[in-house]
C-alpha cells in the first residue's frame, strides 16, 4: 500500500530524514514515534508533498507519488492534518479529517 525507500528530506543544509525505508501494507496500523526533531512530521509532510527538498522514493498503491503535486496526492486519499494548528477546533478530528482530504473538482 505505501511503500518509502531511502527518503531524504533537507530544509536548507538541515538534513531532517536520512534515508528512511518504511513498507506498509493494507490493514495495517503504524505508529510514529521519536523525540522532538527526530523527523517524524517531515516524514509525513514528504509522503504528502509538502516538502519541496527530498529524495528517494515514495510508492503508494503502485503508483509512485514522489514529487506528485499536493492536490494531486490528496486526490489518491492522502491528507496531512496537523496536530492543534490549522484546525477547525469546533470540528471533531474526523470531521477536520474529512475536510482535510476534500478534494474541489472544477466542472467546465
Amino acid at each position: 500500500m505505501l511503500t518509502i525507500k531511502n527518503l531524504k528530506v533537507k530544509y536548507g543544509y538541515v538534513n531532517a530524514l536520512k534515508g528512511v525505508d518504511i513498507e506498509i501494507k493494507k490493514g495495517q496500523i503504524v505508529s510514529i514515534l521519536g523525540s522532538n526533531g527526530a523527523g517524524k512530521t517531515s516524514l509525513l509532510k514528504a509522503v504528502s508533498g509538502l516538502v519541496e527538498e527530498k529524495s528517494g522514493n515514495i510508492m503508494f498503491e503502485g503508483q509512485d507519488i514522489t514529487n506528485m503535486l499536493t492536490d494531486k496526492i490528496v486526490s489518491l486519499g492522502i491528507s496531512h492534518c496537523p496536530e492543534g494548528r490549522r484546525i477547525f477546533p469546533q470540528l471533531s478530528v474526523e470531521e477536520n479529517l474529512k475536510i482535510g482530504a476534500y478534494v474541489l473538482r472544477n466542472k467546465k
